[in-house]
């Protein structure tokens, strides 16, 4: 097994890596989207609610 010291990353791990971050970033736009039109209230079930963080999360 060969070590990788002083070696660039694969340039498919940095696409891989790239597309993760703008997939998250995407993402997060979306959900700030949803509560900020508060579609389907959401807004004031996120915020009247003690889990509302968590469903945050996990949209």
């Amino acid at each position: 097994m060969e070590c990788n010291a002083g070696r660039s990353m694969p340039k498919l791990i940095k696409l891989y890596m790239r597309h993760v971050a703008i997939g998250f970033g995407l993402a997060a736009v979306f959900v700030a989207m949803l509560l900020g039109f508060n579609v389907a209230n959401l807004k004031h079930l996120v915020t009247h609610s003690n889990v509302g963080l968590l469903a945050v999360v996990l949209l």
